[in-house]
């Protein structure tokens, strides 16, 4: 998607929105009726995710780091303001932009305050748009969580989370973890002790926070959930996604 008029100079920067949800519902909904009722429950569910997050938190106790909402043109000196402040005491910034129709028109899960700056400088005036700074600290690890049909499975990696959905750098490697019923125990991608030490730990974590279960009780009460989250050590576990929605789990539509 565009933004009329947008500057030329600021188009490979823009391009980044191309490869976001908004784009991939976007392409869904070429795909037949199917196609089409995935993505309309996939946006509703992302346009409801602040929320649960915001509920998730407050019933565990959990942080829940500001993010900040600002409508440009109005506010596009406050907006390049508090990213710099946040930058400087040491915050890393996602940022995310919305047309007046909601649409989303750039994303960046790790943005800075000048990428920001030039993206709002080229904006044409006097479009509107709702921008979003949601300030984070650099994790020491970041995770998937996905529990389906009695099983779960999580993929962990010591780094930002976006490393576990665009790729590792090299010398890096994703680790995992899973509990396939009806099978006993849970099977491990190293052979590590302490390796297989902390992805056992970090899921079990995560079923307790989200579901209240134990990886035991799984296959009995048969619970849907994909999880996103970031763990550092001295501030515990942020989480980015928490949905138990059928087009995050695999599950099937409600008719």
């Amino acid at each position: 998607m565009k933004i009329p008029g947008i500057d030329p100079n600021c188009e490979r920067t823009m391009r980044r929105e191309g490869s976001s949800m908004e784009a991939w519902c976007d392409r869904l909904t070429e795909a037949g009726e199917k196609g089409r009722r995935f993505a309309c429950a996939l946006m509703d569910e992302e346009e409801r995710k602040q929320a649960r997050l915001e509920e998730l938190s407050n019933s565990v106790g959990l942080p829940l780091h500001k993010t900040y909402l600002f409508d440009l043109p109005k506010d596009r000196r406050r907006v390049t303001r508090l990213c710099r402040h946040l930058e400087g005491t040491g915050w890393k910034l996602s940022f995310r932009l919305t047309g007046e129709d909601g649409r989303l028109l750039f994303r960046d899960v790790d943005s800075d305050t000048r990428t920001i700056a030039v993206i709002i400088a080229h904006l044409p005036r006097p479009y509107r748009s709702t921008a979003r700074v949601s300030p984070y600290k650099e994790p020491t690890i970041s995770g998937n969580v996905l529990v389906t049909s009695g099983s779960a499975c999580l993929e962990l990696v010591y780094g930002p989370h976006y490393w576990l959905t665009k790729g590792v750098p090299s010398g890096m490697r994703i680790l995992s973890c899973s509990y396939r019923f009806p099978h006993l125990s849970v099977q491990y991608s190293t052979q590590d002790p302490e390796q297989r030490a902390v992805l056992f730990g970090q899921l079990k974590e995560v079923l307790h926070i989200t579901l209240g279960l134990s990886v035991r009780t799984l296959a009995e009460l048969n619970p849907s959930l994909y999880a996103e989250y970031h763990w550092s050590r001295d501030l515990g576990y942020k989480f980015l996604e928490c949905s138990y929605s059928w087009v995050w789990t695999g599950g099937v539509a409600p008719d």
